[in-house]
């Protein structure tokens, strides 16, 4: 896998994580918790509980060890920050929960002190800025003895959200002090820059590499035919899926398959029946039922709402990752590091418009699906979890 890593003690701190093993969400941090113990690193994961039943305190999962703990207000719906649709869409939805986030941290950077004094850590690694690198700094500064070198990882609505905070440039340089800070894409090495940043190491998200390789997994699109269309990832308003439904509906002799869940799903589902769409919500697809997604579907759409520059937006979303990386054409609106990204080749970026969605998609010949599937695999080259890994590598040795 990564040469870089191979006996190297890792400590991971993350505020989102996979709660169970069928758990679609925040699965590429786990991803890459596996891609290091692949590398021959000794791995574990910190991160807050949730109260949902059955989900252990501690856990050996893939080889990593993976400590849960609990945080004030986890146990009562009103205040629980984990779980469901994530931490910022239940601020989001109920931005009183915010009272709760000083006990988050305090109670995150406790656990990271406890598993620190049970085993020392030669690179610590900290994913979002927002609650979990202001954890994991009071942390290392509260443990004696030598300090692990420590990565701060930024994805993406947590970057934003520190953008909006008037001590930005502050803890951005208290977190340069005591490590790296890392983004996961050229945009947010931007938008941390312009929030004050000085020193950003570009640090790609690994990705699970596909059960089979793009050719033997792809079947050839049916152009002039059936298409399927896909959707992968949260069900949760500005996501783009109500486009989704509006492009299939104009294009007859197109289907759609939802992969996902989340607080928007029954109204999808009402609108698919409402309307008799050819359209279909699949729930939750990991692993082998993820492989059979992607084997079905001829072109991956990601239609969230463009928002203008510095606002709350996505940065890059893993599914499109996966599907670029499956020779899986995708078609997109210009959020985040997508326009760049499909730049570089594999797919169209689109405006937020169904109709002209629509229109680009039936213009497209034979040859141009076979240009954009053989671009695709390489314009996510770095995404490999290989080379993503090496690159996190240079950074906890300060060469990225």
């Amino acid at each position: 896998m990564s040469a870089g890593w191979h006996g190297r003690r890792v400590l991971i701190a993350t505020s989102s994580y996979p709660f169970h093993r069928a758990d679609f969400r925040a699965r590429f941090v786990h991803d890459m918790a596996v891609g290091l113990v692949d590398s021959g690193a000794d791995v574990r994961v910190v991160t807050p509980s949730t109260a949902a039943a059955g989900v252990p305190a501690r856990e050996r999962w893939q080889g990593v060890d993976i400590h849960r703990h609990a945080y004030p207000g986890v146990a009562w719906p009103a205040t629980r920050l984990t779980g469901g649709d994530g931490m910022w869409q239940r601020l989001r939805a109920r931005p009183a929960r915010a009272i709760v986030a000083p006990g988050l941290i305090a109670a995150m950077a406790s656990a990271l002190r406890s598993a620190l004094r049970e085993r020392s850590a030669d690179v610590v690694i900290g994913h979002w800025l927002l609650p979990t690198a202001v954890a994991l700094r009071t942390a290392l500064l509260a443990s004696g003895g030598p300090k692990p070198r420590a990565l701060y990882v930024g994805h993406g609505s947590d970057v934003h959200l520190l953008r909006r905070l008037p001590g930005a440039r502050v803890l951005l340089r208290a977190l340069e002090a005591t490590g790296t800070v890392c983004s996961t894409s050229p945009y947010l090495t931007d938008q941390l820059r312009l929030a004050g940043g000085r020193r950003i190491a570009w640090t790609p998200l690994g990705v699970a590499p596909p059960a089979v390789g793009p050719e033997a997994s792809r079947r050839q699109p049916r152009v002039g035919g059936s298409l399927v269309l896909g959707v992968l990832g949260r069900l949760v308003p500005g996501k783009g899926v109500e486009r989704a439904l509006a492009v299939v509906a104009a294009l007859p002799k197109a289907s759609l398959l939802i992969a996902g869940d989340g607080g928007g799903r029954a109204e999808i589902e009402a609108t698919i029946h409402s309307r008799a769409l050819s359209a279909r919500c699949l729930g939750p697809v990991v692993g082998a039922d993820k492989e059979s997604f992607f084997a079905e579907i001829d072109l991956l759409l990601y239609l969230a709402d463009p928002r203008p520059p510095g606002a709350f937006q996505d940065n890059l979303p893993v599914g499109v990752v996966e599907a670029l990386m499956r020779g899986i054409p995708v078609v997109a609106t210009a959020v985040g590091e997508l326009p760049s990204l499909l730049a570089r080749g594999g797919g169209i970026v689109v405006p937020p418009n169904a109709a002209a969605i629509a229109g680009r998609i039936a213009s497209l010949g034979q040859a141009d699906w076979v240009a954009l599937a053989t671009e695709a695999v390489e314009a996510v080259a770095h995404h490999k979890m290989a080379a993503a890994l090496d690159r996190l590598a240079a950074a906890s040795r300060g060469a990225a």
